[in-house]
């Protein structure tokens, strides 16, 4: 893959962002808003958007903060720790994933993803674990597997390119 990535040739997949789950990770608050974050950019960008949600009748449902900011986008309710069954619904090659844990449900989700011939590019500060170790762990299984790595604000400025994209002021407005 080339090292670009561009708007028009991905979506994101939100994993298990959840009333229940979110607020037992690391650093919670913060990836909330990096979460925020990256669902706000893509939407103004036209990036499609999706959630998936483990056993949602336990866990509860994608945060409403999340949901609002992708009003209309599909949620995929599952009980496997993957979501990667979902794959085929997702339309794009190039797949951004974020969400939570990061070494359980994303993880799996990302090697299943990758199994099925998607390019996966995992939002690293949009993902969190209950404990920071495991993400760190699970991160650095998917640098040695050749999976790539990105952050919320470089992946922002990815999609700009340049100061003179129509959507500079209100991409860079949301990370500020």
């Amino acid at each position: 893959m080339s090292w670009r990535i561009e708007a028009e040739q991905v979506e994101l997949l939100v994993v298990d962002a959840q009333e229940k789950l979110l607020p037992a990770m690391h650093q919670a608050e913060i990836l909330e808003k990096k979460l925020g974050q990256l669902i706000e950019a893509c939407v103004i960008l036209g990036v499609p958007v999706s959630f998936s949600e483990q056993y949602p009748k336990g866990l509860g449902r994608t945060l409403t903060s999340l949901k609002k900011l992708a009003p209309g986008a599909p949620t995929h309710e599952k009980t496997r720790f993957s979501a990667g069954e979902f794959g085929n619904k997702l339309e794009r090659k190039k797949i951004l994933v974020a969400g939570v844990e990061t070494h359980i449900c994303l993880r799996q989700t990302v090697y299943d993803l990758s199994r099925q011939g998607k390019t996966v590019i995992v939002v690293a500060d949009a993902t969190s674990s209950r404990c920071v170790q495991n993400k760190e762990l699970a991160l650095s299984e998917f640098v040695a597997d050749k999976i790539f790595i990105t952050s919320v604000e470089a992946l922002l400025f990815e999609f700009l390119q340049d100061a003179e994209h129509p959507k500079f002021k209100e991409i860079s407005n949301l990370i500020k």
